[in-house]
């Protein structure tokens, strides 16, 4: 797992962050810069900004951990298939998502120091 300054080991315990720490602290960050909630971003709304907050909030999980699609879909609740397709959609958030969401997924890489 690459390193992550959003969370923090502390020297008395050399605790490594889990898969679901990290994700939590991307979720988080994800809902503060998309204006949603982290629950949102877990549930099975198909409305287009919470999905583009999804979408952003499981490739960057993906990016900074290296883990495979079946566990990240296990902290998202979302299959296999479910994580390729938003890794897809990601990779061409800057043609084909609307308009503020680049400007999202800048500021949020932003504020994970990506």
């Amino acid at each position: 797992m690459k390193d992550f300054p959003g969370i923090m080991t502390t020297p008395a315990f050399s605790v490594t962050p889990t898969l679901a720490d990290v994700a939590g602290v991307i979720v988080k960050e994800t809902a503060i810069v998309f204006k949603v909630s982290p629950r949102d971003i877990f549930g099975r709304s198909r409305k287009e900004r919470l999905v583009w907050a999804r979408h952003a909030a499981i490739a960057i999980t993906r990016e900074i951990t290296g883990a495979d699609n079946v566990k990240v879909g296990a902290v998202f609740r979302r299959d296999n298939a479910t994580i390729h397709h938003a890794m897809r959609r990601f990779v061409q958030a800057d043609t084909k998502a609307p308009p503020g969401v680049p400007a999202c997924i800048s500021e949020l890489r932003r504020r994970l120091g990506l």
